[in-house]
């Protein structure tokens, strides 16, 4: 019989499918957790290499302390934007199941995450419930981060939704670092974003310009000039 390690419900202030992904994608999952200092997929001949659903397996590693531990996990149950089962099987000495659910709110999606073991042997069972309040704690921490994650990536979402209202935008994004370029009236301003922290830093060049007279502007072709001189006739 599986012995409940954890049943945790969190509230967070993001939409449904942003939550998913981050839970549901493994590589985005561990960019939220410091914990986490590897991960690796594991293809294999008969399904490939699966990232995402049903199939996927990775191992991976994490810093307890002075230590590192790492397990293998399997996703066996996918059900996008709602139902999520990662399964644990160390070498049949015990079973660790996660099951996360996630459900839409007025104020964001509320997420749950419900933590089973199941032992081999009695040896086992003593090993679960030790290791048991561990990984509770974990877990725990494991999903304040994804709240802190998505959070701050919505907050990112609404500033700049508002410096579209302000002005011209044009933005570079990329894992971990996006860029945006800000052309409000007179001013040209380039706001560097490390989405992994949340920290902002910002260049300004100012300019007499509107946007409308930088956009009327004449391109220039060519800032050569011709060495070519006509022949007399």
């Amino acid at each position: 019989m599986p012995n409940v390690i954890l049943r945790k419900g969190i509230v967070i202030s993001a939409p449904v499918d942003l939550v998913f992904d981050c839970v549901a994608d493994p590589q985005q999952y561990a960019r939220c957790q410091p914990s986490v200092v590897s991960l690796e997929f594991l293809a294999t001949p008969e399904r490939g290499d699966i990232r995402r659903g049903v199939g996927t397996r990775f191992r991976e590693t994490r810093k307890c302390g002075k230590f590192h531990s790492t397990c293998e996990l399997e996703c066996t149950s996918y059900v996008k934007n709602e139902q999520l089962r990662m399964v644990r099987d160390a070498n049949k000495r015990d079973v660790w199941d996660y099951l996360v659910t996630v459900e839409g709110r007025d104020d964001g999606a509320s997420t749950f995450l419900v933590l089973e073991a199941r032992a081999y042997s009695p040896l086992s069972k003593i090993a679960t419930l030790l290791f048991g309040k561990c990984i509770r704690s974990e877990l725990i921490g494991d999903m304040e981060n994804v709240k802190r994650h998505c959070e701050r990536e919505m907050k990112w979402r609404a500033e700049q939704h508002q410096q579209i209202q302000e002005g011209h935008v044009a933005w570079n994004r990329g894992d971990d670092v996006a860029t945006l370029h800000v052309v409000p009236m007179g001013k040209l301003t380039t706001k560097n974003r490390d989405r992994s922290t949340g920290s902002s830093t910002y260049k300004s060049s100012t300019s007499t310009e509107s946007v409308g007279q930088r956009e009327a502007r004449p391109a220039v072709t060519s800032t050569k000039k011709s060495s070519f001189t006509p022949a007399a006739a």
